[in-house]
């Protein structure tokens, strides 16, 4: 069989077993039920059909091919994005490169170019969910989802294990197993990544940042940062000034 021809026939598979649909609901539960699987093979068969971004996925909502490309673009990566850090992409790195993609496309003067670049965005998130699935349950997945979620809280291995319907010890030892480190340090890490970001883009004091996070105390912070990037907080905002 030739590969155009095993391509028709793969394409003609996933219509049949309503893997996508042309009524925009349908479409996008197809699309995000493929998205979740991080099945890139069969998304980037949906892209090179034409189908997935046509106007019929998301409605006619401009009559200008431009605009109606943007709105496509926005619509499906909005989705994207959001599967994405159910499937335990840092949030962080989501919605940073979320902005930027609309950004970009924001400026962008020709529909088919916008639409092109929507589907190099969409089979990068779609590997990258795959990777963040890789080798993980569903139970490890959930949990990673919800403190990237939750990193303004404080959080509680009873409360994670409660969410992600597993004993405390059952998650403890299979969060260890499958990322190479325990619980409470994927949390503080991923907490200090966000007050960095908080220190750097949101301009906000190291106090500040440890209180939104749910530190402790200020000197718990500040002893974790440094443990972390080998200098405290408050000296990384002063390079940061400096280097502004």
């Amino acid at each position: 069989m030739s590969r155009v021809t095993e391509e028709k026939s793969n394409l003609a598979f996933l219509e049949r077993e309503g893997a996508f649909s042309r009524t925009p609901y349908q479409m996008e539960r197809g699309f995000m039920a493929l998205l979740e699987k991080g099945d890139t093979e069969s998304i980037s068969l949906l892209i090179d059909s034409g189908l997935l971004f046509a106007s019929n996925a998301v409605g006619n909502l401009s009559a200008n091919d431009v605009r109606q490309a943007q709105y496509t673009a926005v619509t499906f990566m909005t989705l994207a994005t959001r599967v994405a850090i159910e499937a335990g992409m840092p949030e962080l790195e989501a919605f940073s490169m979320s902005d930027e993609f609309i950004l970009k496309i924001d400026v962008m003067s020709d529909a088919d170019e916008i639409i092109f670049e929507l589907s190099r965005m969409v089979l990068y998130l779609t590997k990258r969910i795959a990777d963040c699935r890789k080798g993980k349950t569903r139970a490890v997945n959930r949990c990673i989802s919800y403190i990237s979620a939750h990193l303004h809280e404080r959080l509680s291995l009873s409360e994670l294990a409660r969410y992600c319907g597993v004993s405390e010890g059952n998650l403890s030892r299979r969060f260890h197993s499958e990322t190479g480190t325990t619980l409470k340090s994927y949390i503080t890490k991923a907490k200090l990544e966000e007050a960095t970001a908080l220190m750097d883009t949101g301009g906000l004091s190291s106090a500040e940042a440890a209180n939104m996070l749910g530190f402790s105390s200020q000197s718990y912070f500040i002893e974790c940062y440094k443990r972390e990037y080998g200098v405290t907080p408050g000296k990384y905002r002063h390079d940061v000034k400096r280097a502004r």
